[in-house]
Formats: structure tokens, sequence, C-alpha cells
């Protein structure tokens, strides 16, 4: 909290003052009068300053503290004059900041009666994955010259809106399954056909492997064994070039791309499949299988995954394959732009372990149709292309 003087108000008020005295010497008592009027109001003016500035009251409230993709925060507050006199000028502005955006919310100026309250509510649009901060910049009082500002202390609160997941089941990649290919990791699923051995129960061990034949031969409880699948692990790339400024449609179509991704991404990890995450060129960007990052870990940070790339797909994956960070048999490219040499890629006889994941949204119809005749003329080819038309429609573009 901290008063200011404006010392340009000040001087023209002082300025007044010496017209009304000089008036009043030359031309009389009603001159004069008002000079001592105006002369001892200031005095009047601070006392009255002080008195607001201790009782002027005001409640900010937020009614979620979580919001999803998509919510609005509803955002009240209450300012009230609890004072015997009128409060002549509080000015407030408000914060709000989120990236890409160029929404303001409106400056208000109060004046507030004896014992008035003022309420007001506005609704902040989340549609957008990213950081959003709110509240109230700043909030002056100011006496009925305004030579005397009070600045209030302030605060703004922050939220922070993550993607959404899409709850995926049988998708169509599990077709990678099926291919005849050996990757350098194991899978971590154990396979109930695959009997190892029996070992003592240990507390608070899982009991759903209990060998019941055992426990009634013995009376020991001992569980089954079983060796894990084979199975090898995927390397993901996500597109994130940018052609143009942001707009809501880009803005939209580069959410649907995260969507995507954070959605396979949860879903390899609940069947224990080894995962990359290629984002970038740069190692520190990208998300290692070896650095034995948790799902929630990736998922935090998508938040602050930013569209400003210059590097396609498939330059990340050639100089991953030449630095030989790539160790995983099974690629999926996620990317909005149609781009040749990915098609060639998943088209070559001796690529038949890649997936290509086009992302569709922010396109208008004719757009859309116009790519999936091409598409269809590339999965005659062989290629291993899905279309998603948009983050809408993630679930049943990618299941089978």
């Amino acid at each position: 909290m901290k008063i200011k003087i404006n010392v340009y108000a000040a001087f023209l008020y002082f300025f007044f003052l010496s017209i009304l005295f000089l008036a009043g010497m030359s031309m009389g008592k009603l001159m004069l009068f008002l000079f001592y009027f105006f002369s001892v109001y200031p005095v009047i003016s601070v006392i009255q300053f002080f008195i607001l500035i201790s009782n002027f009251k005001y409640i900010e409230d937020f009614n979620t503290e979580h919001p999803l993709k998509g919510d609005s925060i509803k955002y009240k507050f209450n300012f009230s004059n609890e004072s015997i006199s009128i409060n002549p000028f509080i000015f407030i502005r408000f914060k709000y900041i989120q990236s890409n955006s160029i929404e303001k919310l409106q400056e208000i100026t109060l004046t507030l009666g004896r014992n008035k309250n003022y309420s007001y509510e506005l609704y902040i649009k989340c549609p957008y994955r990213g950081i959003y901060t709110v509240g109230i910049e700043q909030m002056v009082q100011y006496d009925i010259f305004k030579i005397l500002a009070f600045y209030y202390e302030v605060w703004s609160r922050t939220f922070y809106v993550y993607p959404r997941i899409v709850n995926l089941e049988n998708i169509q990649i599990d077709n990678l399954n099926n291919n005849k290919v050996t990757g350098l990791f194991s899978g971590r699923i154990f396979d109930n056909t695959l009997f190892h051995s029996l070992k003592s129960y240990r507390p608070g061990e899982s009991v759903k492997n209990i060998s019941w034949k055992k426990f009634a031969s013995s009376g020991n409880v001992f569980l089954n064994a079983y060796d894990t699948t084979s199975h090898p692990g995927i390397d993901l790339y996500l597109d994130l070039r940018r052609e143009k400024e942001a707009d809501d449609l880009i803005l939209e179509r580069e959410d649907c791309s995260i969507e995507i991704l954070v959605s396979l991404v949860r879903y390899f990890f609940e069947l224990n499949i080894p995962l990359n995450i290629y984002l970038s060129i740069n190692d520190e960007d990208n998300f290692y299988w070896e650095n034995n990052y948790q799902f929630f870990d990736f998922y935090k940070a998508a938040i602050n995954i930013y569209f400003e790339s210059d590097n396609s797909c498939y330059k990340i994956f050639r100089i991953t394959k030449e630095n030989k960070n790539s160790t995983f048999n099974s690629v999926i490219f996620i990317t909005h732009i149609i781009d040749p040499e990915l098609i060639d890629l998943i088209t070559s006889a001796d690529f038949n372990e890649y997936f290509y994941i086009l992302n569709q949204s922010g396109l208008s119809d004719t757009e859309k149709n116009k790519r999936k005749v091409y598409v269809d003329r590339i999965k005659e080819n062989r290629g291993n292309i899905i279309l998603v038309n948009s983050s809408g429609t993630i679930k049943e573009d990618l299941e089978l």
C-alpha cells in the first residue's frame, strides 16, 4: 500500500486558489469567501480520504480452483463503502493473461455512496489449455480533487488448464502388436499363459494370482509367477510447427494434437509399453523411457508444450536415428501437415511399422474431404495413416 501525490493536479489547485485570492482582493468579499472555503476544503478532503481508506472493503471470489479445458471461471467481486461519507473515485484495472489471447477485462471507475455496495461478476473463458492469470491488477482510491491517490495491495489468481485425456480402447495402432518385430525392450505385461514358477506370498502383495490348489494341499499361501510378454517400444513424434500467427482455429488444432498425444501416452502407459516422446531435436525437451518418467509427469509438462518449432517430425526422426537416440522399432507421427517425406517413409517397403496420425481439426469440410481422398490413395499403397477430424472425434477416429 502506498500514497502518491499528483503534483500536476496539486499545482492546478493552488493556481486556482491564487486566482481566487487575487480576484477577492479586487472584487470583494464573495471571492474572498470562496478563496477561504477552497483553502480549508483540502484539509477536509484529506481527512475524508483517510476515513474512506479505512472503511473501504472488497472481496474476490472464484467458483473453481481447477477449471477444465472448455470451462468458464465465474469471477465475482464485491466493493463496499462502510463510511458515512461518499466515496468519490475508485479506479480498478483487472489482470487477464493467457497465452496467445488478446482478450481484455474492462476497467471500471466507481463512485460509492455511504454504506453502499457494488457487486459484479463475469465469466473467464478457458477454451484452450494453458496458464490463466486472473484478478485485480491495480486498485486506486482518489480524493475528490484527485490530488491524493492510495494504491491498495491487490493480487491475482493463477489457474492451470490441462488438456483433455480421452479414454482409448482397442485403437487402430494396436496393429503394432501383431507386427513381426522384436524390440530391444521387453514388455512389462505379465501373461498368465506363460507360467513360470510359484513364489511365497508376502504381506502387501496382490492376491489375484494366489495358487488355490497349492493352498488347499499345503495350507501355505503361494503366488503363481508368470513371464512377461515381449513388446517393442514405441517412439512418438509430435509436430510443433506453426505456419502463421495463431488464431482460434490454430489454437483449437494445436490443442487437438496435444490431446491425441496425451491420450496415446496414457493408453500405452497402462499397457506398460516402453515409450520415447520426441518434441524437439534437443534432448532436454524430450521424454525418454530410461529416465523413468511417469504419466502424470508428462501430463503436467504438456501444459507448456508450445508450437514454435521450425523442425518437421521427419527431420527430428532422422536426427534421432543418426544420433542413435531412438532405440524402438515402432514409430507414431502426430502432425497437422501433409508431409511428403513422411508419406514416403510410411509407404516404403522397408518401413512397415510406421503410423501417421493426421490432425484435421480447424479445417473446413471441403479441405477435410480433399485430404480424405488423398489419404485413401495412400492407404491403398500400404500407408498406415489415420485421420483425426477434431478434438471431439479423437476416440472414434483412433479406435478400431
